[in-house]
């Protein structure tokens, strides 16, 4: 008991955001405005691991919907925040590396946020993500 009244003085708050994509809509919107979709959502780390990869429309489809997840997770939406100031960097273990940066950033600390946890699932067409921040 009192490991969960430290948590509650200590105000321990926990922050989720949650979203679902479609790989086809994401592939659609890529054909549709090429380089400018890529450059306007992606970093340049993101954009270098895409070009490298043969699951391509895939990997877009999940770092899209994991910067919706973070963006809602921030409690803003992309209401002030950009896209390229999340930054998704996966690992060859499956692990991910979530960097904010200038407002995104910014927003994060203002809710209290130390760390953000994330996953993804795929099941036919669909992409599904959840952020999650302690």
């Amino acid at each position: 008991m009192k490991n969960f009244t430290n948590i509650v003085n200590n105000k321990c708050e926990i922050h989720a955001g949650i979203d679902t994509e479609t790989v086809s809509r994401i592939q659609k919107l890529n054909d549709d405005l090429g380089e400018y979709f890529l450059k306007h959502i992606y970093t340049n780390k993101e954009l270098e691991i895409y070009r490298n990869l043969k699951t391509r429309t895939s990997f877009l489809s999940c770092i899209f919907s994991m910067k919706e997840s973070i963006s809602k997770l921030l409690g803003t939406g992309f209401n002030g925040i950009r896209w390229r100031e999340i930054s998704i960097e996966y690992h060859k273990n499956k692990s991910a590396t979530i960097n904010l940066y200038e407002n995104g950033l910014e927003r994060f600390r203002d809710i209290g946020g130390n760390k953000i946890h994330s996953s993804f699932s795929f099941w036919q067409d669909e992409v599904i993500t959840i952020a999650i921040s302690e």
